[in-house]
């Protein structure tokens, strides 16, 4: 009898294990089932959030790109001068995309940048998202060059203007004469640029007089009658000499400053 409830004991202790192991055991099935589905619903998100992101995006763009926002409002051209004429050389308008302003701008920049010689800066940009603004610096007349019976203005570039001009005073400017190199004019009026006020303003003409082996022989006419020859890459150098050299003169003479420096009389 006895043996018979120890045996009952044991199978009710086995059952009661088996129980026990069978609830831990779906607790933890459970478990790994809530896991599963997290890492399943963060591999979801993963793939699900880029493509919002871009279609929004798509969205966005395709919005923008149809309204008017993407389209030029306005154009204004800030100049000293000629407005109208660059407004006329602009190939934007009114109501073209601002994707083909973007694009092109550098290009319209440099073009109405060469169209004229008096030009020395063009820059396009986009205000209050699309109203353009097209900004242009000029350069400052530096001189003249007379080509006949014309005179034409001729700026630090080097550059000569295509239109002849009326000048009302030739006391306040001077002329270049012989010259045809772009470049030989830009280094004149940067040596110009170098000389002290008291000389530029005692300056009438630059001319070029080039001889056998030396192309680059300049003559400067002063207004205090005094002739001087020189280098054209060295007249602020030879020029700072000119003050003292006039103080030995006794009559208006033409200084040669190209080797060293002597004055012969002008006849």
């Amino acid at each position: 009898m006895k043996s018979k409830k120890q045996s009952n004991t044991r199978s009710d202790i086995y059952d009661y294990e088996n129980k026990k192991q069978k609830k831990y055991s779906r607790l933890r099935v459970g478990r790994k089932n809530k896991a599963i589905q997290r890492n399943r619903r963060k591999k979801t998100l993963k793939m699900v959030v880029p493509l919002l992101l871009v279609m929004l995006l798509i969205t966005g763009i395709s919005g923008f790109l149809i309204s008017p926002y993407s389209k030029i409002r306005s154009i204004r051209v800030d100049a000293s001068q000629d407005q109208n004429k660059i407004q006329q050389r602009l190939p934007f308008r009114v109501g073209d995309s601002l994707l083909l302003v973007r694009k092109n701008k550098d290009t319209v920049e440099h073009l109405i940048k060469n169209s004229d010689p008096k030009i020395e800066s063009v820059k396009i940009n986009l205000k209050q998202i699309n109203h353009l603004l097209v900004r242009v610096n000029f350069y400052q007349t530096k001189a003249y060059i007379n080509k006949g019976k014309n005179d034409y203005p001729v700026y630090r570039s080097g550059a000569i203007d295509n239109h002849a001009v009326k000048i009302k005073n030739n006391n306040k400017t001077f002329f270049l004469k012989g010259f045809n190199n772009r470049q030989q004019i830009k280094t004149v009026l940067q040596q110009y640029d170098r000389l002290p006020k008291t000389i530029q303003t005692n300056i009438i003409s630059i001319e070029n007089i080039p001889v056998a082996g030396d192309s680059q022989r300049v003559k400067l006419k002063l207004r205090d009658g005094n002739q001087v020859t020189v280098k054209d890459k060295y007249i602020a150098r030879k020029m700072a000499y000119y003050s003292n050299i006039k103080t030995t003169l006794k009559r208006k003479s033409l200084i040669n400053m190209e080797l060293g420096a002597y004055s012969t009389p002008i006849k």
